[in-house]
C-alpha cells in the first residue's frame, strides 16, 4: 500500500469539518433573509401599492414631513397636492411616505355653491346655543365663537372622529345662518 492508514483517516475526516465551517455562514445568512431582507421586500412591495393606489382626496405625508391633501393625480410619476388653501405644489409620486386618510370618490368631494336650508329645519336647532352665545349678539361674537369651536371640531385636528366632524357640520351651518343678516333676521323671527 502506498497510503497509510493514518493519512487516509486524517483526509476523510477533514472533510467533514469543511461544511460544519461553512454552517454558522449558512446560518447568518438565513437569519438576515427572515429578519432583514424579507420584510424589507414587503414593506417596498406594500409601499409600491399604497403609491399605485393614490387618488384625488388622499390626505398624506411625504418624506420630508409635508402634510397635504392629494388635488390631482398627473401621469405615473407625479401628483398636485393642496399643503394649505389655495396653495397647491408638484410632487414626484415616490416622495410619498404615508396615506393618512383615503379620500372620498371625486363627486363627493365638490363643494356645494351654498347651501340653501329648508324652512322647516331651521327652526329646529338653535344656533345661539350650538356656537355658546345668547340671542342677539354681535357679529364679531358670533365670529369669535365660530373660529374657537372649527379649531377644536375640525376635520383635519379629528381626522377620524365622525362626532366631531357632525359637530363642525352643525356649527358651521350655525355660522353660516347667523353672520348673513337676511337669514338671521329671518331665523330670528322663526324662533320667536
Amino acid at each position: 500500500m502506498l497510503i497509510s492508514p493514518a493519512y487516509a483517516q486524517a483526509v476523510g475526516g477533514a472533510a467533514g469539518s469543511g461544511f460544519e465551517m461553512f454552517l454558522p455562514f449558512i446560518l447568518i445568512i438565513v437569519i438576515f433573509y427572515f429578519l432583514l431582507w424579507r420584510p424589507q421586500q414587503k414593506k417596498m412591495k406594500q409601499h409600491k401599492e399604497m403609491l399605485g393606489s393614490l387618488k384625488r382626496g388622499d390626505r398624506i405625508i411625504t418624506g420630508g414631513g409635508i402634510i397635504g391633501r392629494v388635488a390631482r393625480v398627473e401621469g405615473d410619476s407625479e401628483l398636485i397636492v393642496e399643503i394649505a388653501p389655495e396653495v397647491r405644489v408638484r410632487l414626484a409620486r415616490g416622495t410619498v411616505a404615508e396615506v393618512m386618510v383615503k379620500g372620498e370618490p371625486a363627486k363627493a368631494e365638490r363643494k356645494p355653491q351654498e347651501k340653501i336650508v329648508p324652512e322647516k329645519q331651521i327652526g329646529k336647532k338653535d344656533y345661539y346655543s350650538i356656537l355658546g352665545l345668547r340671542k342677539g349678539s354681535t357679529e364679531e361674537k358670533i365670529s369669535t365663537a365660530y373660529r374657537k369651536l372649527a379649531k377644536k371640531y375640525h376635520p383635519d385636528v379629528n381626522p377620524n372622529d365622525q362626532q366631531a366632524r357632525a359637530k363642525f357640520d352643525e356649527i358651521k351651518e350655525a355660522y353660516e345662518t347667523l353672520k348673513d343678516p337676511k337669514k338671521r333676521d329671518k331665523y330670528d323671527s322663526q324662533q320667536t
